[in-house]
Parts: structure tokens; C-alpha cells; sequence
């Protein structure tokens, strides 16, 4: 029998593989963490924790390497549109430690696949975890645990909603704070096409600015045309969300400051043209006495606050391209002695059809202007300055357009369309917040303005990261992909495509019935009616076919 074999040689190569292991477990503990992403690498399709970025990408969002995997409290939603499985976080960004220092974790519930950060289908990617160092006050306005946001004194309406937004964005160990803007100066309500004249504006916009704000939005009078440039000029975000008054040259002129809700103006009537020559070729089928049946001649007509004429020349050669010059020069009026003229200047050249860029008590103005001449052209309307919901033709005190000519009245809208309010996102907003109860046109309006003006602040915060600039707000916005989910409400499709400084990207189509069901309590019968179930569309995206009323209204009333 042969010797048995020692055992120490054995013994000897478990113990160096011991000491390897140690080894190798002690090099990867003291390696450096990955590189957390950047907060707009957070695609629809993945949703990650969000840490400290490293310093390089503070100010460039858009070539972060990719990070850890994180959580998703909440992930599993319920559904398109409905809530997701936890409740929603209740304001609190979390337990926090010294100011700046690393905080506790903000926990959101995600919304949909691909994930969204509510149940609004036009918010943006999720981020639902986040912890770490903020890095304090990274910006004017801004500190380790507030972002100040300016707003007229007097918006209760504001308040709600901004505890929506702290309560279900991450805002990384901050919450936006209300501002009220006490400007000391009246607004002239004896005179509704110069309530607010550019000067006054301008000195709200420097008040603005001595309140420290980090940005502003909501300004409503006179859809804040002046307001909202200066504020920019003065390096302050601001977000013009009430009358879509801007071209993107304009915007872009004033990078990284000044942002729109809705489309921007010059884009807007590049698919109001396209609309036009695919759907009002033909003859004027729904123009009143002298001008039915004629073949269509359209007009423009501009009546806004605007410091100068917007530029139609585009415009102008698209029609013209297509077979419908327009009759005379584009008109820009102030006063009603231009509007009398103005009219009968389109009467005299047989205008069958007018394009009215208008604030709502102009456009009033202008139709019973029309109407004391015996003049009844079809009247197109795209978003600019609110013209596409009710509020211009329901809202007691508006003196809008009156229902001989309302009747004749079309367009394009580039908001979303009018719902009952308990299906809109902006009222759900309001509604976790706020006592409930009817509610009619004008003050449905009032709260979708302030929802859409916080919408774009508070996506470009979320989306920015820790480090908080209004540059990172910027680059964030405009190299994200928002999630678009098709939606029942189809409130239409959101994001900056190109570099873009304005939000919607698609449009409706509608028309005015003086009698059909509004959405909307306290409110005499009238409503927009939208075509093809509010398909939305974009430039091209018109079937080209005769524009013709549907035989039931479609308002979004139940």
C-alpha cells in the first residue's frame, strides 16, 4: 500500500486563493462609483436614480455616460392615464440634513410605460428617486431648499397647484416657492386694448427681478407680451403660458430665458397655412349674405399687444403657392377707427375669409364692427392669445365676438382640447389641493394658464438635475424626449424638437356651435366642436379634403 499523499500543497492553494479573493474584494470596494447620468439621459424607456452630477456635465447634458440602475416606487402604474399603485408623495422632498448636504430620498410615483412623472400624458420622463448633495445655491433664486418662483400677488389659484408640483416632481431636496409680485401700479381696466401698456410691463418685470426670482410665469394681463422679454433680458426663466405671443427667433434671441407654452407663432401659422391650402380651397360655404358660395379670398388681421407686426411674409407665400393670395396687405389695428377701416376694406375686396391673430376683446371689437357693416366673412383662429377655447365667446364681461359671427368661427388649436374638468390634467392638479365645486369657462382658463406655465418650469427643473441653472434648464428641455403617450384625452403630443423654446407641437381642429353642450358649468350653451375625435396633427399632417362641420358636436361635455 502506497503512502498517503500530504495535504499541504492543497492547504497552500486554498489559502492563495483566499488571499486573491481578499485581494480583488478590496480593489473593487475602493474603486471609483460610476459616473451618475445626466438628469435628461433619463429616457422614457429606463428610469434611473439620480445622484451628484460630476462638475463637466453642469452646463451640457447630452453626452453623460450612462449610471446605476435605480428604484421605482411605483413603477407599476395603473394604467395609461390612471395612478399608479402608491399614493403620491405628500410635499415633503424627503428627510434633509444641513442645508446643501446629502438629503433623504424624494419618491414619486410613476405614471404609464414608457414612465411619466404623473398622470398628465404631456409630463415629462420619470424620476422617481433621488439622493445626494444639491448642491445648494447653484443660481439666483435658488437655495438648498427653494426655487423662487415670481407670480402676480393675489393668485390663489397658484397656490394649489404649486403643491401639486412639490408634491409630485423631484425637485431635488427643493421646493418651488411662491413670490407674490406686489407691483405698485394699477392696471387700467377702463380701457381693455391697453390695460397693461408695454411700459407698465416692463417696470413689473424689473419688480421681478429686486424679488430675487429664479424664474415667473402666470403674468396675465395682456397675455404679458412685454413682461415675460423684459424678465428674460433681466436673466430671470421666464415662461409665457397665457397667450402664446412669441416667434422662435424671438425666443432663441433670448436663450436660456424665455420659453412658451404654446407653439411658437411663426410655427403656428407655418401649419395654418398648410391647414388652409389642404382645407379651405373651395368656396366660402360658411360666410354669411354677399360672400356664400363665393370662391375663398382670405385676409389677415392683427390685433395684440405686440410692439410691432408679426412677420406673415412666409405665410403670405405659402398661400399664394397655393392658390390662395391673400386679397390685401395683412392689417395691424389699435384703435376702432382702424377696425371700421380695416373691415371695410375687406368688404370692398370681397375677403371671404380672415385670419384674426387677436386678443380676445379685439376680436369682439373687430366681429361687431363686422356686424354693424353687414359683413359676415368666415373667421379663422389658431391658439395665439387664447383664441381657442370658449373664454373669448362665453366669458360674461369678454365682449367677444357675437353669434352671428361666432357662428362663422374656425381653427387650430395648439393647447389641448376642452374636457370636463374632472378629466383635465390641469384640473386633477388643482383639485388634490383645493375645495371642488362647478366651475365655468373663465375660471377653467385661469387654472389650465398657471398648469401650463408650471408645467414647462417644473419639467426643466426635474429634467436640469441638482445642479440648477437656468443652462442646465435649458439643455435638459431641449435634449429630452418626453414620453407622448396616446391617450384618451389627447391633449396632443409635447416636447422641443429642434432646439425649440416652445412646448406643443400638433393642433386640433375645431369650430364654434352657438348652441352645443360646453364642458363647463355656469356657462350658457356654445362651445369649440373638434373634428375627427381631436385627432391631433402637425405640418403635412392634413387630409386634403374640403373642411366641413361634423353632424354632432364634439365639445368634450358629457
Amino acid at each position: 500500500m502506497s503512502a498517503p499523499r500530504p495535504k499541504a500543497p492543497v492547504l497552500s492553494l486554498g489559502g492563495a486563493a483566499l488571499v486573491l479573493l481578499t485581494v480583488v474584494a478590496l480593489i473593487l470596494l475602493s474603486a471609483p462609483r460610476a459616473i451618475p447620468p445626466a438628469i435628461a439621459e433619463i429616457a422614457p424607456q429606463a428610469v434611473k436614480q439620480i445622484e451628484e452630477p460630476p462638475p463637466e456635465q453642469q452646463t451640457e447634458l447630452d453626452n453623460a455616460p450612462d449610471g446605476k440602475e435605480g428604484r421605482s416606487d411605483g413603477g407599476t402604474s395603473g394604467g395609461d392615464g390612471g395612478p399608479g399603485n402608491g399614493e403620491p408623495d405628500s410635499g415633503s422632498n424627503g428627510s434633509r440634513s444641513a442645508p446643501g448636504q446629502a438629503s433623504g430620498p424624494n419618491l414619486s410615483n410613476c405614471v404609464g410605460n414608457p414612465p411619466r412623472q404623473t398622470e398628465d400624458p404631456q409630463s415629462p420622463p420619470c424620476v422617481p428617486f433621488w439622493e445626494g448633495n444639491n448642491g445648494g445655491a447653484t443660481s439666483r433664486g435658488v437655495t438648498a431648499d427653494s426655487i423662487r418662483i415670481g407670480v402676480p400677488s393675489g393668485q390663489t389659484t397658484f397656490a394649489p397647484l404649486l403643491q401639486h408640483f412639490n408634491a409630485r416632481y423631484t425637485f431635488y431636496g427643493r421646493k418651488l416657492v411662491a413670490v407674490p409680485l406686489d407691483f405698485g401700479e394699477s392696471i387700467n381696466s377702463a380701457d381693455p386694448l391697453n390695460q397693461c401698456p408695454p411700459e407698465l410691463q416692463q417696470n413689473h418685470a424689473n419688480a421681478a427681478y429686486d424679488a430675487e426670482v429664479f424664474g415667473a410665469t402666470m403674468y396675465y394681463c395682456f397675455q404679458g407680451y412685454a413682461f415675460y422679454k423684459k424678465a428674460a433680458e433681466k436673466k430671470i426663466v421666464a415662461v409665457e403660458s397665457w397667450g402664446g405671443s412669441y416667434i422662435e427667433p424671438e425666443l432663441a434671441s433670448l436663450h436660456p430665458y424665455l420659453w412658451q407654452y404654446s407653439m411658437a407663432v411663426d410655427r403656428q401659422l407655418e401649419v395654418v397655412a398648410d391647414w388652409m391650402c389642404s382645407r379651405w380651397q373651395g368656396t366660402a360655404q360658411y360666410a354669411g349674405p354677399g360672400l356664400t358660395g363665393q370662391q375663398r379670398t382670405p385676409a389677415v388681421v392683427m390685433i395684440n399687444q405686440r410692439q410691432d407686426a408679426l412677420d406673415t411674409r412666409a405665410f403670405e407665400r405659402a398661400l399664394a403657392a397655393c392658390g390662395l393670395p391673400l386679397a390685401v396687405a395683412p392689417k395691424r389695428v389699435e384703435t376702432q377707427a382702424q377696425m371700421t377701416a380695416a373691415t371695410l376694406d375687406f368688404k370692398a375686396n370681397d375677403v371671404t375669409t380672415v385670419l384674426c391673430l387677436c386678443i380676445a376683446p379685439g376680436a369682439g371689437d373687430l366681429a361687431r364692427t363686422a356686424t354693424s357693416q353687414g359683413y359676415f366673412p368666415e373667421w379663422l383662429y389658431p391658439s395665439f392669445q387664447r383664441m381657442d377655447s370658449n373664454e373669448p365667446f362665453r366669458t360674461p364681461g369678454v365682449q367677444g365676438p357675437d353669434d352671428d359671427q361666432a357662428q362663422r368661427a374656425f381653427g387650430l388649436a395648439f393647447r389641448p382640447r376642452q374636457i370636463v374638468p374632472a378629466a383635465d390634467p390641469a384640473w386633477q392638479a388643482y383639485a388634490e389641493f383645493a375645495p371642488v365645486g362647478p366651475v365655468d369657462v373663465q375660471r377653467m382658463e385661469q387654472i389650465r394658464g398657471m398648469y401650463e406655465g408650471l408645467l414647462v418650469l417644473a419639467s426643466g427643473i426635474q429634467l436640469a438635475g441638482p445642479q440648477l441653472t437656468p443652462e442646465r434648464f435649458a439643455a435638459a428641455l431641449q435634449s429630452t424626449v418626453f414620453p407622448n403617450p396616446e391617450h384618451p384625452i389627447r391633449p396632443g403630443h409635447v416636447g422641443f424638437p429642434g432646439r425649440s423654446h416652445s412646448m406643443t407641437v400638433d393642433a386640433v381642429e375645431w369650430y364654434f356651435d352657438t348652441v352645443a353642450k360646453t364642458p363647463y358649468s355656469n356657462t350658457r350653451p356654445g362651445s369649440l366642436c373638434y373634428l375627427d375625435g381631436g385627432a391631433r396633427r402637425g405640418l403635412g399632417g392634413f387630409a386634403r379634403a374640403l373642411f366641413q362641420r361634423s353632424p354632432t358636436c364634439d365639445s368634450g361635455a358629457r
